[in-house]
């Protein structure tokens, strides 16, 4: 069993993406064998998963889904089982995350968002809104993941694109900044326009 400094510190790994760390410090810590060879498959699949990435074998969006099935794989091994949140819980941690969110409490933000993805992993609202507060808190890499993610469940969101422009941008990646930003407006919204006006000409 995980003492509570360990759960967190697997969680702050898993909610900034940094997979193969949270795998192998949880690796360090777990002695029950049949979660040990959980953990040893994920950690094979995210370094498969890494190399595809690194060789520009698989598209950006398979790996935002891959990695978020990862992600939740592990925090399922970490939390006890009467934590592990329910379909019926979504709405309650999102919209606990939203109040936060808007208080620009970020870090405690994503906290209730993850658990509402948890508790219905299609729940693309919850990966958007998630990502957007990764990326407000310049965990960019991550933020991208989750908004890449949200578009594939649910892809007429401009604000999901917008943040995500926000993130390449961020990440000095203008040419993907401004396809994502191109696309708002394709969509009919506005919020993009002064991005585009000045760095995507």
């Amino acid at each position: 069993m995980l003492n509570s400094e360990q759960i967190d510190e697997i969680e702050n790994l898993v909610v900034q993406y940094d997979l193969r760390n949270a795998a192998e410090r949880l690796l360090s810590y777990l002695q029950d064998p049949a979660k040990r060879t959980a953990v040893e498959y994920y950690l094979q699949k995210i370094k498969t998963l890494e190399t595809e990435n690194d060789k520009g074998v698989i598209s950006r969006e398979q790996v935002a889904i891959e990695f978020n099935k990862l992600a939740t794989g592990i925090l399922q091994i970490i939390l006890p089982a009467a934590s592990v949140p329910q379909k019926a819980d979504r709405s309650t941690y999102y919209n606990l995350g939203n109040n936060l969110f808007r208080q620009e409490k970020f870090v405690e933000a994503i906290q209730y968002f993850t658990k509402a993805v948890l508790a219905d992993a299609g729940y693309a609202e919850a990966y958007l809104e998630r990502g957007a507060a990764k990326v407000r808190l310049g965990l960019l890499d991550a933020g991208i993941i989750d908004l890449s993610t949200s578009l594939l469940l649910s892809p007429n969101q401009p604000f999901a694109y917008f943040n995500r422009g926000i993130a390449h941008f961020q990440n000095n990646d203008l040419e993907k900044a401004c396809e994502d930003w191109q696309r708002v407006k394709a969509m009919g919204f506005d919020i993009a326009n002064s991005y585009l006006e000045q760095f995507c000409p």
